[in-house]
């Protein structure tokens, strides 16, 4: 149930995305990359392989697993 209310979010919520992605189980690899432009925007970007987010039947609730108690 608090899948289904996620992934239903997952469409609405930035936020939720990039932590599902972060949770994503068969994500076995990361990566994170930080610059600082000229003007001093800083820009981070955030790399997982195999991609996360799936969003097709089943693949959601495979990957992104309930909290342990």
């Amino acid at each position: 149930p608090w899948r289904a209310n996620a992934l239903q979010s997952l469409n609405h919520c930035f936020v939720l995305g990039h932590f599902t992605a972060m949770v994503w189980k068969s994500s076995t690899k990361f990566g994170v990359g930080k610059a600082v432009a000229s003007d001093g925007s800083t820009f981070v970007v955030a790399r997982y392989f195999p991609a996360g987010n799936i969003t097709n039947q089943g693949h959601f609730q495979a990957n992104v697993l309930s909290p342990k108690s």
